[in-house]
């Protein structure tokens, strides 16, 4: 599950952000799972130093069933956190499985 959002150079203009991603399987609370990851929105690329840009980041992976996405920022910041896309290819975890990752 990969997550597409605005990013700025350092200092960033964007809050660093906590993402957690539930997964029920089966669509039991029972079985819940949570991953947690904390995005900082900051691009490290000097030539776009003076534009937003929109940068991709793995930030856990969803199953099948149910799956919440919660987005949390845990700074105040000139402009509020912007996601722009979201990504799920299972094509993308068979291939990663398939190499060990």
């Amino acid at each position: 599950l990969m997550l597409v959002y605005m990013a700025w150079r350092n200092p960033s203009i964007y809050p660093k952000t906590e993402i957690k991603v539930s997964s029920l399987e089966n669509n039991s609370t029972e079985n819940l799972e949570n991953n947690y990851f904390l995005l900082d929105p900051l691009h490290r690329n000097e030539a776009f130093h003076i534009y937003h840009v929109t940068q991709a980041t793995q930030v856990g992976y969803a199953k099948p069933g149910l799956n919440v996405i919660s987005i949390t920022c845990t700074e105040q910041t000139e402009r509020p956190f912007r996601s722009t896309g979201l990504i799920m290819c299972g094509a993308c975890s068979e291939m990663g499985q398939a190499q060990g990752e």
